[in-house]
């Protein structure tokens, strides 16, 4: 395994499996993403060569966190991540309870990983779903050590918290963050005898509860609507993209046609002009055997 700090960001091969986009489309569509790459091309690693430095920088200038992983020994919060797997509880495969976690295991054929991630969405999908950490740190810092450092199954809550940092538009686009446990509520208190009816301060505060509430969820549903018009006008210049290389290609296959037809019509017109002197040929011989058959 190569030393990280030897590596050139700037000429490094990405793994297929991995594309770039899932790092350049963080703080726009998803909340983190992670792309493996090496110095050196291999059957996995394919060409390009890729600028991560660039990208990298690029990412940071939007207030992205980076975070290039080389091995385990850069990785923080470990006592924290062995104290929150063994409060996982367990999960059932097959009739049988396994737990729930498998620690990552350092090989030399583990790549190298960039990992990108939205600080401000990840602390507060964390914020909101403090019951699956048990303790652990909402922090983003705390999440991407963990994610490196252990796989958690996806039928745990905090898997599906993972599962839920990973996906596509389902943080962004104006919606609520998800939660995985309903909030308590609190026991609704029991009003005395004879003070059933409602103040006039408490009706006012009550209305403008209700007209905050509805002027917030507007603004999601505008902002829904503003990543929908975006979502649409991608659509229509990956439509116009594609309809742009059907005509290239469409193109490309009539110039072959015409070449084909043209030096078909060549071949041809040699043929012809073969047959031509042939013909000439025979007309001389029949003249000459003609004047030989007159003398005689």
């Amino acid at each position: 395994m190569f030393d990280l700090a030897e590596v050139d960001l700037s000429r490094v091969y990405v793994h297929g499996g991995s594309p770039v986009e899932h790092v350049t489309r963080v703080g726009k569509h998803k909340a983190i993403g992670y792309v493996n790459f090496s110095p050196s091309p291999s059957e996995r690693f394919r060409p390009p060569e890729i600028n991560l430095r660039q990208i990298g920088e690029m990412l940071e200038s939007r207030g992205m966190r980076v975070y290039y992983d080389g091995g385990p020994s850069g990785r923080g919060h470990q006592q924290e991540i062995v104290d929150l797997v063994r409060q996982l509880p367990p999960v059932r495969y097959n009739r049988k309870l396994r737990p729930a976690h498998s620690f990552s295991v350092d090989t030399p054929l583990l790549p190298h990983t960039l990992i990108a991630a939205d600080p401000v969405t990840i602390e507060r999908l964390l914020e909101a779903n403090r019951e699956a950490l048990y303790g652990f740190p909402p922090t983003v810092d705390a999440f991407v050590d963990l994610i490196r450092t252990v796989w958690i199954d996806h039928k745990s809550p905090l898997g599906e918290l993972i599962r839920l940092a990973f996906l596509h538009y389902q943080l962004y686009g104006g919606r609520e963050i998800p939660r995985l446990f309903e909030p308590e509520q609190p026991e609704p208190s029991q009003p005395t005898a004879g003070h059933n009816a409602v103040s006039p301060a408490a009706f006012v505060h009550e209305l403008a509860n209700l007209t905050k509430r509805c002027e917030q969820q507007l603004a999601r549903q505008r902002a829904q609507l503003k990543q929908i018009g975006r979502d649409i006008t991608d659509a229509y210049e990956n439509l116009d993209a594609y309809k742009t290389i059907r005509d290239h290609f469409r193109a490309a296959r009539e110039r072959n046609r015409v070449v084909r037809l043209v030096g078909e019509e060549e071949r041809l017109l040699e043929e012809q002009e073969g047959l031509i002197t042939e013909l000439r040929r025979v007309a001389d011989l029949t003249s000459r055997y003609a004047e030989l058959l007159q003398r005689l």
